[in-house]
């Protein structure tokens, strides 16, 4: 049955979905139906005040948004700002020609405004001791991926994760960091542990990774947004 606007002209769904809501002109409209798996949403710069748009990402819903290889000396991820929790994984990363560490920045901010505590366990006295080693960075210029241990090695078998929380949201992005380095010989092993926070009140928009050795060998990335 036709719904009626208030001017008395007829309106009704003519399509699979369509749904009937109020206009901006106080009449009765059409919002024919978005695509698959999108969700009714408010905005009120739409005439009718709704719109279809992806679901908001949460726990649990993070999907893969940037992946590649580490190459020169720094790689820059961008368009972040719309997502609340990011995971950072990367994979074989190493310098062939001068030791160095993985290093993270946010937004590339490399001001003081990051705090981070974690403990170092290690089979080589060099980079950790068994008990592990604690250590507290207040006030670094980046987040340290991987703790004091160095390596150069082509076939090193290492991974570093770092998720980030609250990182839409203007106050503060605190970052959890667990990592595995096999350094610069077959004894030289480090797993990293840390929690820590970036003070900066801003929304996270861009990562940087670089390697403080130089410029990147070898290498991979990859980034998942919810």
């Amino acid at each position: 049955m036709p719904i009626t606007k208030a001017s008395g002209q007829a309106v009704a769904p003519a399509a699979k979905g369509d749904l009937v809501v109020g206009s901006a002109t106080n009449d009765a409209s059409v919002l024919g139906v978005g695509s698959n798996d999108t969700v009714l949403t408010a905005d009120s710069s739409t005439a009718t005040g709704l719109k279809w748009a992806a679901p908001a990402g949460g726990a649990g819903n993070m999907v893969q948004i940037a992946n590649g290889t580490l190459s020169g000396a720094s790689v820059t991820i961008s368009s972040l700002s719309t997502y609340s929790e990011l995971l950072l994984f990367i994979e074989d990363s190493y310098n062939a020609t001068a030791n160095g560490t993985t290093q993270v920045r946010i937004n590339n901010n490399s001001t003081t405004n990051y705090d981070q505590f974690g403990f170092t366990i290690s089979n080589n006295g060099s980079g950790g001791a068994n008990p592990p080693v604690r250590r507290l960075l207040n006030g670094q210029t980046e987040i340290e991926a991987i703790g004091t241990l160095t390596q150069n090695r082509a076939d090193a078998q290492d991974f570093f994760t770092i998720r980030f929380f609250n990182t839409k949201n203007a106050g503060f992005t605190s970052f959890d960091v667990l990592s595995y380095a096999d350094g610069a010989s077959n004894a030289d092993n480090e797993i990293y542990v840390a929690k820590g926070i970036y003070k900066v009140s801003e929304a996270v928009s861009s990562l940087v990774i670089y390697q403080t050795g130089g410029n990147w060998s070898g290498g991979t990335y990859r980034l998942w947004g919810g």
